[in-house]
């Protein structure tokens, strides 16, 4: 798991800033502030993966953090109300959950062999879906794009197997 520090207020550290998504989201939904709530907020602050809640629970434990499955579930659901949290579907049957920032719009490429999700951050296709809404006189509001197919590490093992690949 890549651990990063997106510059947005991690709970727990010293100086967070009243502006960061976590601090906003308490005060306009007026939830209360939880341990729980902050563990599950410092996982997915300190992560570029797409993750399931039973990863996220791993990753909590590993950082000392003590919680249920039904916790985790029940703190997703509300950052999703609260709209700093996006759960994707991936098309393998599994939830995974992101962070939401400020105005962070990406597509996904899904490998549909080991099932890892990469975030494409590229401008000018977020640029011609804006254009095509418009074009279509549609209120774009979010956007939630994956590509399929097969990741480079999954084609090289592929290939080193003699098992080319037919999506190609």
């Amino acid at each position: 798991m890549r651990a990063v520090d997106h510059g947005l207020a991690v709970p727990g550290r010293s100086g967070e800033e009243p502006g960061c998504p976590f601090a906003r989201a308490l005060r306009r939904r007026a939830f209360k502030r939880t341990a729980q709530r902050e563990a599950v907020w410092d996982v997915l602050c300190r992560t570029e993966e797409h993750l399931t809640p039973e990863a996220l629970l791993e990753e909590a434990a590993t950082r000392g953090h003590s919680l249920s499955i039904a916790t985790v579930y029940r703190t997703l659901k509300l950052f999703r109300q609260s709209g700093i949290v996006r759960r994707l579907e991936f098309g393998d049957g599994q939830s995974r959950y992101e962070r939401l920032g400020d105005s962070e719009s990406h597509l996904h490429l899904v490998c549909e062999r080991c099932g890892q999700a990469f975030d494409v951050k590229d401008p000018e296709v977020i640029r011609r879906y804006r254009e095509l809404a418009a074009a279509y006189a549609f209120v774009l509001r979010r956007q939630s794009t994956c590509l399929y197919g097969v990741c480079d590490s999954c084609a090289r093992k592929a290939t080193i197997h003699g098992k080319g690949d037919r999506h190609a």
